[in-house]
């Protein structure tokens, strides 16, 4: 999913995946395999708030941002850095839970509050240096939140605290992620990442009479009249070059189709280039109309790019139209392309 990877939005860039590929539901946990890493059984099988809070912590980490564990009563949720800085992603806001470091562990405020004073870079050394001067003075007991203090605090700490929370106070706090958060839409999100800059995807017919079909060269849905596609299908820029299409797991199902001009009508063994995070999943094909629908299995490719197993298909010469469907709990699917190898033709 590039298109998670490069959206403008900070707050949900690379931990939308969450949302977008993680099935909410505890009930396929036990399908979980052992030959897999935790985190790929998490993409097979889904999870509640725990799995889907470590999986996104999981994927910002791996693109290097910053994250931490924010926890509210009942709920896993995960804050992370942003260049505005620090939000919670699934889960309430700031307030409402709190961290295991020790700037929060009673009450997020206080994390939130130190990260905001951070911000003000050579003016946090004040309270760097305050902090400092109640260690060597004082030897009082370290507090680091106003929020998070029991008892009675030594003069040293609560001088810090107060210079620390009129730092915050004058920093820019960046909006809210939690359940309520106005974020983009996904059609809007993936926008950030519209094909429109690459060259239209084609049909291509090599000599041989075989026939490449560009998974983004549909008809319907029409890509110039939606070059990011429509919410379920998606058209992203590829890592592979060109384009390819996304089937979303999330809204209801829709269906894509192609016109391919035939040259040699005849035998086609079929196949497409995909990619696959969880397993049990199918496309079904009506050709030419046809109300008899063929199952193409697709194998689990552990999120890398392989290939379906040739299905043989007869194409008469002229325009084919290939119809592709699917039905049931459908989890997403990445297409690069089909493939019609020419097995066997005749003159139509």
């Amino acid at each position: 999913r590039p298109d998670l990877i490069m959206t403008e939005d900070y707050t949900w860039r690379y931990v939308h995946s969450v949302r977008t590929e993680i099935k909410y539901g505890s009930e396929e946990g036990k399908f979980d395999r052992p030959d897999l890493h935790f985190f790929q059984n998490v993409l097979m099988n889904g999870g509640v708030c725990g799995r889907r809070a470590f999986f996104g912590r999981f994927i910002l980490r791996a693109f290097g941002i910053p994250t931490i564990a924010r926890p509210s009563p009942g709920h896993g949720a995960l804050a992370h850095w942003t260049p505005s800085g620090w939000v919670v992603c699934l889960g309430p806001p700031w307030g409402k839970g709190n961290t295991k470091e020790k700037y929060g562990r009673v009450n997020d405020t206080d994390f939130f509050e130190h990260t905001r004073a951070r911000a003000n870079g050579y003016s946090f050394n004040r309270v760097i240096r305050a902090r400092l001067i109640g260690d060597i003075i004082g030897g009082e007991c370290k507090c680091f939140g106003l929020s998070s203090a029991r008892g009675e605090l030594g003069f040293w700490n609560v001088f810090t605290l107060h210079v620390q929370r009129s730092l915050a106070e004058g920093t820019t706090a960046p909006p809210m992620a939690g359940r309520r958060a106005i974020t983009s839409s996904t059609i809007d999100l993936f926008s950030d990442h519209s094909s429109t800059e690459c060259d239209e995807e084609e049909i291509i017919i090599d000599k041989g009479g075989n026939i490449t079909i560009a998974a983004c060269a549909t008809s319907i849905p029409n890509p110039a009249m939606c070059p990011s596609g429509n919410g379920k299908i998606l058209f992203m820029r590829s890592n592979l070059g060109g384009k390819q299409l996304h089937y979303s797991r999330i809204g209801p199902h829709q269906s894509f189709e192609y016109n391919v001009n035939v040259i040699r009508a005849g035998t086609y063994a079929f196949s497409a280039r995909i990619v696959t995070p969880s397993w049990k999943q199918t496309l079904l094909l009506s050709l030419n109309g046809s109300e008899e629908l063929i199952n193409i299995s697709l194998p689990f490719t552990i999120g890398k790019w392989g290939t379906t197993k040739p299905l043989n298909l007869e194409l008469q010469g002229g325009i084919n139209t290939f119809t592709f469907s699917r039905t049931g709990d459908c989890k997403g699917v990445t297409i690069k392309d089909f493939l019609l190898e020419l097995m066997d033709w005749c003159v139509d």
